[in-house]
């Protein structure tokens, strides 16, 4: 029975809770001058990785496109930035109605939107970003910061997403607790 205990305590103790911050913009008719769309901070416990950035896009030049989140520390996810020259997202148009998903992570082995040539979509999908950090990460404000940093095109942003993963209950503490339950059990 001591075995259960212990074994059931070192389960919760590896349990790591995945979250999300949303940051829902629904910005339709973009890119006709440069336009700073989000420069935002938002807190966070500290947390043992940042698992992946989402964004809701459409939009007819993706070289255009600046999207960089930052931690506490100073370490800079740089999503993506001048990436993919006139590479179309989502339906290349200006309404929400025509956005695709990108997921950008550490290394999906994909490829980025510089893959694709001139006049190409890039469907929606996960993708590598251009830089990538890796944790833990101290709890603290994070910024995140997404740009058209040209004009003369059209894009529609409906949100961004950062998925993270805060790190397990103490294992020792826990495995403390599981101690003294099974040495109880024994008396």
């Amino acid at each position: 029975m001591r075995m259960l205990t212990v074994g059931a305590v070192l389960a919760i103790a590896g349990a790591a809770v995945a979250q999300t911050e949303t940051f829902v913009l629904d910005v339709e008719d973009v890119g006709n001058d440069p336009i700073v769309l989000l420069d935002s901070t938002f807190d966070l416990p500290a947390i043992q990785s940042i698992d992946m950035v989402s964004i809701d896009i459409a939009h007819s030049w993706a070289a255009d496109i600046e999207l960089i989140l930052t931690s506490p520390g100073g370490d800079i996810f740089t999503i993506t930035d001048d990436n993919g020259s006139g590479v179309l997202l989502g339906d290349g148009g200006s309404l929400l109605a025509g956005v695709g998903v990108y997921d950008f992570v550490s290394a999906a082995g994909n490829g980025s939107w510089a893959d694709f040539g001139f006049g190409d979509s890039a469907p929606a999908g996960t993708y590598d970003a251009d830089s990538w950090t890796d944790g833990p990460f101290a709890a603290g404000t994070w910024s995140i910061f997404l740009a058209d940093d040209a004009g003369g095109d059209d894009g529609a942003v409906g949100s961004i997403r950062v998925d993270y993963t805060i790190p397990a209950p103490a294992s020792a503490a826990l495995l403390g607790l599981g101690g003294l339950a099974a040495a109880r059990r024994r008396r």
